[in-house]
């Protein structure tokens, strides 16, 4: 409790003042006193027991006439104690956010104070002063950054009481964490087998620098991070990497992490975006010899392009043929890789032998093997 007097002059001599005070908490009292022989007057001795801030307006009761307002602050004996904050946890997002204070001893006049990484020490919170209601809760905005950092809290009495004696604690605190990266999407969905690097665009949220694309593939022994690393992020919720999908048919799953450190399930991305890898169709730009004796016996024919791979299916359409077949000669022999031979027996009459490469014996479509205009000529 603090006692204190008030002291006037001014006042009708012997006439009657009263007094309306209003309280820290808005609710208002009145006191009547009795004006001396020359027009001064007093009030009190008063007791508030609650520390804030208090106005009062003195009012002459015969004339009307009044002081203006005027204030005084009871400071709190008792220092803040903070029980718990709300939330504890914020995203480096550099947005301001409301924290709640709960504990006791909050009054008209308290700071609140952070302690971060570069703060160099307890610091005022720019949000301040706080607002309380009801006296066992405060509220204040509070900007977390743009860094995965812990925020540490405290309550002091006042800007002129901040010091452990003065103020709670400080041993709450908010994490700042980063939410994991988000992917929606990824542009193209398939490439070519072409062992090539290719553009990937990846589209989602929550991207930052320091992230790290992976990849899940076929050998790969689970997620693992791209070459490519790391991705270029312009807007923020698009990045770009370099993706080689390799040289044979797969899928390759991609997901984005915070960072080469932060690669776990609760950081990364879902993992379920992928990119479907199809072996490019083989391509024949010639084949040697272009004729044959009709002699049915098997010759030596070589073929060469591009996009051979093990498992390729040579087929030949003739007369007779009923259309495109394999060749007996299979499995051709491919070596260099942009070259394969097979044997061919061309018969014992002239015709026009049509030859085309074709990924595998159950790929023998159109699109999955070549253009088949390549003929050898049989006399």
């Amino acid at each position: 409790m603090t006692e204190f007097t008030v002291n006037g002059t001014g006042a009708t001599p012997n006439g009657g003042v009263t007094a309306t005070i209003t309280a820290p908490d808005t609710t208002k009292t009145s006191a009547h006193t009795t004006a001396d022989g020359k027009g001064n007057f007093s009030f009190g001795p008063f007791t508030e027991p609650a520390a804030g801030i208090y106005s009062e307006v003195d009012v002459d009761d015969q004339s009307g006439n009044s002081t203006v307002a005027f204030s005084w602050t009871i400071s709190s004996t008792s220092v803040p104690a903070v029980t718990a904050l709300s939330p504890t946890t914020m995203n480096p997002d550099n947005t301001t956010h409301q924290l709640t204070i709960y504990g006791s001893n909050f009054a008209a006049g308290n700071v609140v104070q952070v302690n971060y990484t570069g703060s160099g020490g307890w610091v005022d919170a720019r949000g301040n002063p706080p607002s309380i209601s009801p006296p066992s809760q405060m509220t204040i905005g509070i900007n977390p950054g743009s860094s995965a950092d812990t925020i540490y809290v405290r309550v002091c009495q006042s800007a002129t009481q901040e010091t452990a004696s003065t103020c709670s604690s400080g041993t709450q605190s908010i994490s700042v964490t980063a939410a994991a990266p988000s992917v929606s999407s990824i542009s193209p969905t398939s490439m070519a087998a072409d062992n090539t690097t290719h553009q990937l665009t990846i589209y989602g949220s929550n991207f930052a620098a320091g992230n790290v694309v992976q990849v899940n593939y076929t050998g790969s022994g689970g997620w693992v991070d791209a070459r490519g690393n790391p991705p270029s992020i312009s807007p923020p919720s698009q990045m770009t990497i370099g993706i080689n999908p390799g040289s044979s048919a797969d899928t390759i799953y991609v997901r984005v992490c915070q960072s080469a450190t932060q690669e776990t399930a609760s950081t990364c991305s879902s993992g379920t975006q992928s990119i479907s890898v199809t072996a490019a169709a083989p391509s024949v730009s010639s084949i040697s010899p272009t004729s044959m004796a009709a002699d049915n016996t098997t010759h030596q024919l070589t073929i060469y392009g591009s996009n051979f791979a093990a498992g390729n299916v040579v087929q030949v359409n003739y007369t007779g043929s009923g259309g495109w077949v394999d060749a007996r000669g299979n499995p051709p022999s491919i070596s260099p890789p942009s070259q394969m031979t097979i044997g061919i027996n061309p018969g014992s009459s002239a015709d026009t032998i049509y030859v085309r490469v074709c990924q595998s014996a159950t790929q023998e479509t159109a699109s999955t093997c070549s253009s088949g205009t390549q003929s050898i000529s049989v006399n």
